[in-house]
C-alpha cells in the first residue's frame, strides 16, 4: 500500500481539527508547525534512489570532486544548486542531508505563506497534496528550491514591496532560471480593477491562442538546458489542467466576486489568470506545465479564499460588509464536501500515474543507495 494516501488523511486531520473551531487547543501556528515538520520529515527521509534524485546525486559528486570548479562554471543557469550542492560538501553535509535541508526549506516557507494569509489551513493543505505540488517536490530540486523562494516573493508582492520581490525572484532563478517567469507577476497581479483590466485580460489571453507557437519557441529555448531536447509541434487543443483551471476560477467568481478593495483576493485572482494562460501551452510540452505551476501553486491561497464565508470576510474588512456577497451555510458545506472528494479522486489519480517513480519511495534507513550507485 502507498504511503502518500495516508499521509494526506494524516494533514487533513491536523487541519481539520483547527478548521472545527478547537483553537484553543491547536491554534493556527501550532497546526502550520504540525504539518509542517509532518511534510518535511516524509520528504526529507526518503532515499535518494528514486526518480531524477540520482542524476542529483551525480551532479552533487561531480560539484564536490578534484574537478568542481569546472561543473560549477559549465553555464550560467541554474548555478545556485551546484553551489549548495559543493558548500554542502565543504560543510561536511551529506546529500541525504541536503535533501532533509530542501525538503524543510521547501514545508517551511509553504507553511510561513499559509501562516501568514491563509483562511484555512486545510484547504492549503489538503490543496497542496492532492494537486501533486507536494509529489513534485520528490524529485525536482531545482524547481522545489525555486519555488520556495518564490513563496517569499509573492509575500512581498502582497505587501508592495516590489525590490523585495525582485530579490527573492532573481534568487529563486539561481536555481531554476525559468522562475523569471515570475517577474510578470507583480506588475499583471497589482493591476487596478477597473475596465481597462478586462481589456487587457482578453488580450492577453487572445494573444497567448494566436501566438502560441512563438510564445512556445521562444520560452522552449529558454526552459532547456540542451536546446536538442525539444522538437517543435503545432497543436490547437486546449488541455483538461486548463479547463479545470477554468472551471475554479468561474467557482471563485461566483463564490467571492471580484472587488476593487479586496486587494489580496484580486492579486491572488490574477495570480491564477497567469496559470492559466501558461497552461495553455502544456498540450505542445509537459515542462510548460511546471512553467505554469510557479504560479498554480498559489491556488493553496486562492480556495481557501473563495471559501472564505462572507460573515469572515467582513471582520476583515468591516467597511465592506454590505457589499460582500452572503451565502447560506449549507452553500459552504456541499461545495467544501464537493471539493474534498474530488482532491481525493484527483491525488488518487496522481498517485498512478506517477506510480513509476513512488513504487522506488522508501525512508533512508531502507535502502542503501551508495551501494547501489557503485563507483
Amino acid at each position: 500500500m502507498s504511503l502518500q494516501m495516508p499521509l494526506l488523511l494524516v494533514v487533513m486531520m491536523i487541519t481539520a481539527a483547527y478548521s472545527l473551531g478547537y483553537k484553543t487547543m491547536l491554534s493556527k501556528r501550532r497546526c502550520v508547525i504540525m504539518v509542517t515538520l509532518v511534510m518535511a520529515l516524509f520528504s526529507g527521509l526518503r532515499s535518494w534512489w528514486m526518480g531524477d534524485l540520482i542524476k542529483y546525486y551525480t551532479l552533487f559528486r561531480s560539484c564536490t570532486g578534484p574537478e568542481w570548479q569546472t561543473f560549477l562554471y559549465a553555464d550560467g543557469e541554474n548555478q545556485g544548486i551546484r553551489w549548495f550542492f559543493h558548500y554542502a560538501d565543504v560543510l561536511g553535509i551529506s546529500y541525504d542531508s541536503c535533501i532533509l535541508i530542501i525538503a524543510v526549506f521547501s514545508a517551511a516557507t509553504l507553511g510561513l505563506l499559509v501562516y501568514r494569509y491563509s483562511p484555512s489551513p486545510y484547504w492549503s493543505y489538503m490543496i497542496y497534496i492532492s494537486m501533486g505540488f507536494y509529489l513534485f517536490t520528490y524529485s525536482g530540486l531545482k524547481q522545489t528550491i525555486a519555488m520556495g523562494f518564490l513563496s517569499l516573493a509573492v509575500m512581498r508582492m502582497f505587501e508592495g514591496k516590489f525590490w523585495r520581490f525582485l530579490l527573492w525572484v532573481l534568487v529563486a532563478a539561481w536555481f531554476h532560471a525559468p522562475a523569471l517567469i515570475f517577474l510578470a507577476a507583480y506588475p499583471f497581479c497589482r493591476q487596478r480593477f477597473t475596465r481597462w483590466y478586462f481589456i487587457v485580460l482578453a488580450a492577453l489571453f487572445a494573444a497567448m491562442f494566436l501566438f502560441r507557437n512563438q510564445i512556445v519557441r521562444l520560452l522552449t529555448e529558454f526552459y532547456y538546458e540542451e536546446q536538442d531536447t525539444y522538437e517543435m509541434v503545432s497543436a490547437t487543443e486546449v488541455g483538461g489542467r486548463f479547463l479545470m483551471m477554468l472551471f475554479i476560477l468561474a467557482v471563485g467568481l461566483v463564490m467571492r466576486p471580484l472587488n476593487k478593495w479586496d486587494e489580496q483576493y484580486l492579486q491572488v485572482f490574477n495570480l491564477m489568470i497567469l496559470a492559466a494562460a501558461l497552461q495553455t501551452m502544456s498540450v505542445f510540452d509537459h515542462n510548460f506545465t511546471r512553467l505554469a505551476d510557479y504560479y498554480y501553486q498559489f491556488i493553496v491561497l486562492y480556495i481557501p479564499m473563495m471559501m472564505e464565508t462572507g460573515s469572515s470576510q467582513a471582520r476583515k474588512l468591516p467597511q465592506y460588509r454590505q457589499e460582500i456577497r452572503y451565502w447560506a451555510f449549507n452553500t459552504y458545506v456541499y461545495l467544501g464536501l464537493g471539493i474534498t472528494l474530488f482532491g481525493l479522486w484527483f491525488y488518487h489519480n496522481t498517485i498512478d500515474s506517477s506510480w513509476t517513480i513512488l513504487k522506488d519511495f522508501v525512508f533512508r534507513w531502507q535502502i542503501d543507495p551508495y551501494s547501489l550507485y557503485g563507483g
